[in-house]
């Protein structure tokens, strides 16, 4: 999961579209995808990386209220 979606984060910077800001839950493979994301060997300059809580409504109150 992590090498592919980097690649996609890569083509998109390449088509002048990066992405500035990822949005995750605090699971595993995403903390791996964000130390990856920040290497040296991707360079994708995502300048903010937010870490929400796992499993709990209270960090998607819009998604929540949308399907209400």
């Amino acid at each position: 999961m992590i090498e592919p979606t980097l690649a996609l984060f890569n083509k998109w910077k390449e088509e002048k579209n990066p992405v500035t800001h990822l949005r995750m839950d605090n699971a595993g493979e995403n903390m791996k995808l964000m130390e990856r994301a920040q290497s040296a060997e991707w360079k994708l300059g995502i300048k903010k990386f937010e870490l929400t809580a796992r499993d709990t409504p209270q960090q998607n109150a819009p998604v929540e209220v949308g399907f209400s």
